[in-house]
């Protein structure tokens, strides 16, 4: 799990026996099935209630093309943020029961005892898959390794590794929904000067205090990124061309509001911006991003401490 609160990219698929080419899938508590159900939204608000959930909803069969009704149980590990869900087609179901019918009561009973304890047994099964899995968790330190990969040890924010992948994953997403996340390149001014007037020390924490406000001003699902030095990129999902200018407008009260202390007296900074939106046009990620730092470069030539928009 990475949000409680659902959303796009509220989950990662991290193990999926039988579609292993979806597993590092980001999920979204919007995806529907055929039926236009939501059994991800259904699941993690039955998991938030009480821990777990039974529940059906349209899945493709295994080895086959044919979409059918699904029986799901899932069950919350909220110690690591872990959903483990496992189910059974109803079609399955009904070929044991067909089977069933065809023979005496007396052996109906049993198939159907066989059933139960068939769907037991996979449950028992994956109770103790879970158990090793939450030991070998622990022995390879894995949430320690993703920190360590993802995040900017400065600022604790993510990191350009990760804001790299982030970005061809929505450029990815871009070409098959057209929905393109805001990209917002945001630049102290003069940063150097800060340096050479107050000290290393200080520049890191303004750097530090910077991150902290934008993460506490932007939504769950937006992410903030160490681009380089003092560069930082903003992604937005859902943010409208014709609302980008009153976001970035706030982001700018927001960074020119807080003080820091250089040699006792108290000093304040001001950020420069660049926007951009994949376009259709767009090879890769990579061509956004490009018109982002045009558009912080014009944000710096135009007087800084403002935003600018690329639009092509």
């Amino acid at each position: 799990m990475v949000n409680f609160e659902g959303g796009d990219n509220y989950a990662i698929r991290l193990i999926h026996p039988n579609l292993k080419d979806t597993e590092g899938q980001l999920l979204s508590t919007s995806m529907t099935d055929i039926q236009g159900n939501f059994p991800y939204l259904e699941e993690l608000e039955g998991v938030k209630d009480s821990g777990e959930i039974f529940y059906t909803y349209f899945f493709k069969n295994l080895n086959s093309d044919v979409v059918s009704e699904k029986l799901t149980y899932a069950r919350l590990y909220p110690d690591y943020n872990w959903i483990v869900a496992m189910g059974v087609h109803l079609d399955d179901i009904s070929t044991y029961v067909s089977v069933t019918t065809a023979e005496s009561r007396e052996n109906s009973l049993w198939m159907l005892i066989g059933l139960i304890s068939f769907i037991l047994s996979l449950i028992v099964i994956l109770s103790m898959v879970t158990n090793r899995i939450e030991a070998w968790y622990y022995r390879n330190s894995e949430q320690e390794l993703k920190a360590a990969v993802y995040k900017d040890t400065l600022t604790q924010t993510y990191n350009r590794r990760a804001g790299n992948e982030c970005l061809a994953k929505n450029f990815k997403n871009f070409k098959n929904s057209g929905a393109s996340p805001a990209l917002i390149m945001i630049d102290i001014d003069d940063f150097k000067k800060v340096n050479d007037d107050c000290g290393h020390d200080v520049g890191d924490k303004v750097l530090i205090k910077l991150a902290t406000v934008i993460n506490q001003h932007i939504r769950s699902n937006d992410k903030l990124f160490r681009w380089g030095g003092e560069e930082f990129l903003l992604a937005c999902q859902g943010l409208k061309e014709d609302d980008v200018e009153a976001f970035t407008a706030k982001l700018l009260d927001i960074a020119a509001c807080f003080n820091y202390d250089c040699c006792g007296q108290p000093r304040k900074i001001t950020v420069s911006m660049g926007v951009s939106y994949f376009i259709p046009g767009d090879g890769d990620e990579k061509a956004a991003i490009k018109r982002a730092d045009q558009g912080l470069y014009q944000a710096k030539k135009s007087g800084k401490n403002r935003s600018c928009y690329i639009q092509v």
